[in-house]
């Protein structure tokens, strides 16, 4: 079977007063080739008007996105499971509010997933490209 449209992969993506990073993140999910995606975003306990800021220039009114904002910070794991709580897709990938992905990455995920094989692959590992930036007043350098 090939992966269709309707196979939504959630993304998990948690933040914590990082907009800068945050807004460059979501963008990459935007800007996805795979139109089934939904994505959660749990802020941390951060600045909930600067995530909310983030998510209005970058998905305005996207119904894919969902926001949760936890009252407290009680670690990256608790995040994450506040986040699958949230998601509703057949597949879940993790998007970390400093990385970004190629545009046809969540396409080609889902259908290496969907692909007919004898065993039952249930997850997909990827090359990554490590890339070392700063952050200064003036933005990423």
């Amino acid at each position: 079977a090939e992966a269709v449209a309707s196979d939504v992969v959630s993304i998990v993506m948690r933040t914590k007063d990082r907009p800068v990073l945050l807004e460059r993140a979501v963008r990459s999910v935007a800007a996805q080739t795979w139109p089934a995606w939904q994505l959660v975003i749990v802020n941390d306990a951060g600045d909930r008007a600067a995530v909310e800021a983030v998510v209005a220039a970058a998905v305005p009114r996207d119904p894919r996105v969902v926001v949760v904002h936890r009252a407290q910070s009680v670690g990256m794991e608790a995040a994450t499971n506040a986040g699958l709580a949230a998601a509703t897709g057949r597949y879940v990938a993790i998007l970390d509010d400093d990385d970004s992905w190629e545009p046809a990455f969540l396409a080609t995920c889902a259908a290496h997933l969907a692909r007919p094989r004898p065993e039952r692959v249930r997850g997909v590992v990827t090359h990554s490209t490590r890339i070392v930036e700063r952050m200064s007043a003036g933005g990423m350098e």
